[in-house]
């Protein structure tokens, strides 16, 4: 997979109020253009007074550009990278990288220097992920067409062996209804054997 990464340094005008974070605009291009914006906090204080007001701003500057069909994959590619150079909490590490508005996060702690090279890393781990390069997808699908699925599970030995069409509309109605009460009989059984064995 061919992909270009091009680290953009200059500013970013709608940011001008967080200079001082050194924020930095980066784009992948592989099938799409992904963005990545990054910032350097000096302690999690100001990392957590920060964060949600640099996520609105980029979805309302930058994310509301990609409106149109044609840049569908670009509007839900762009990422935040919040760098910070002092250890943090778990807690807000969590709350950044669960926060589903605009735009995905990943929070990197204890940065001791700030450089480009860094920058390419974070990337290279955690959106391009490098070791999806060693993989080829055309002998992966192969392989799986190759290899027929084993499961030893009781209720999926019923659900092989109804020989059901469910999906078609004229699926048969009773054997459904007798297939789904099996199918209870069967979870409750596997309940009752997980207590037995439990005591």
């Amino acid at each position: 997979m061919n992909m270009k990464v091009s680290l953009e340094t200059g500013k970013v005008e709608f940011l001008g109020a967080y200079s001082s974070l050194n924020p930095r605009l980066s784009r992948i291009e592989f099938g799409g253009t992904v963005s990545v914006f990054s910032f350097v906090f000096e302690t999690e204080n100001s990392l957590s007074d920060n964060w949600e007001f640099i996520t609105s701003l980029i979805g309302a500057y930058y994310q509301s550009e990609f409106e149109n069909e044609e840049n569908e994959f670009e509007r839900w590619n762009i990422y935040i990278l919040f760098l910070v150079k002092e250890p943090i909490s778990t807690q807000l590490k969590y709350k950044i990288e669960n926060d589903k508005f605009s735009c995905r996060k990943i929070v990197q702690d204890k940065i001791a220097d700030y450089s480009d090279n860094i920058i390419y890393q974070l990337i290279e781990e955690h959106i391009i992920s490098k070791d999806l390069n060693n993989c080829t997808f055309e002998n992966q699908e192969a392989s799986n067409r190759n290899s027929s699925y084993v499961n030893n599970s009781e209720i999926y030995k019923l659900i092989e062996g109804s020989n059901l069409k469910t999906f078609s509309k004229g699926a048969d109605k009773n054997g459904l209804e007798n297939l789904y009460q099996q199918i209870i009989k069967e979870v409750k059984n596997e309940i009752q054997k997980s207590r037995d064995t439990s005591f």
